[in-house]
């Protein structure tokens, strides 16, 4: 009873530039995907590219986001005007803006360290394990060897775990410092439905594990020096087929 599942519909554009921008800037024109052609410079545009998010951000913004009233943005694609920011990729050119007091706490415990590392490696195994089941029991629609071997082991090792486990610390280190309000973007089912399925096992493993996450970020609540409503929001929708090269 203490909590409301309720849908919403996102834009033309459902993915996440256009959604952070809607939510923390609330002006997400001119952005049709997360890669589209800009005929004005004759080039493609990603939403990924931190030359690209800063401009972005600065045409969509009118300095008062979401949380420009002393907010937090953890783990974004864009800062919603916040005055902390922490692995924002809209801000990490900005050498201004960096703190390293953001995060410094979470590795000054040899705990969390420890904890992260063995973490980290063990989903490293569960990428190869479950990259070879798909492959033995020929699952359809997949990616090819290419997108799940190589770096791709440690990349879905960090964006599942690794920058989890920052934006949980921060999160709570947030709360307790009393901050008004904090966005944090967690990718790891969207990391790994990408590559492996929306309804792959190990997406839904994923969602498990953030699951455990978010009841620590509710337990600390009542530890808090003021009251807090925690909203757990998948920013777009996916769906399961081929990729258009596979067609």
């Amino acid at each position: 009873g203490s909590h409301v599942v309720t849908g919403w519909e996102t834009d033309t554009s459902s993915q996440t530039s256009a959604s952070q921008a809607g939510i923390l800037h609330g002006d997400n024109s001119d952005i049709p995907a997360f890669r589209w052609y800009d005929k004005a410079s004759g080039e493609i545009i990603a939403s990924s590219n931190t030359k690209v998010l800063p401009i972005l951000e600065e045409e969509h913004s009118n300095g008062n986001g979401l949380l420009s009233d002393n907010g937090a943005s953890r783990g974004n694609l864009l800062s919603g005007d916040a005055p902390y920011v922490m692995n924002t990729a809209s801000t990490l050119t900005d050498r201004s803006r960096f703190h390293a007091s953001e995060f410094q706490a979470y590795f000054a415990n040899p705990y969390n360290l420890t904890r992260t590392i063995l973490l980290f490696l063990w989903d490293v195994i569960l990428e190869l394990r479950q990259r070879r089941w798909a492959i033995k029991n020929d699952i359809q629609p997949r990616l090819d060897r290419h997108h799940r071997g190589g770096v791709y082991p440690l990349i879905r090792a960090v964006m599942t775990t690794f920058m989890r486990e920052l934006n949980i610390y921060t999160l709570v280190g947030d709360m307790f410092a009393g901050r008004p309000s904090a966005y944090a973007t967690f990718v790891g089912y969207d990391e790994i439905a990408h590559h492996s399925g929306v309804l792959d096992p190990g997406a839904f493993d994923a969602l498990h594990k953030l699951d455990q996450q978010f009841a620590r970020v509710e337990s600390a609540i009542k530890d808090a020096p003021r009251p807090y409503h925690l909203v757990i929001l998948s920013d777009h929708g996916q769906t399961g087929g081929a990729t258009f090269k596979q067609r």
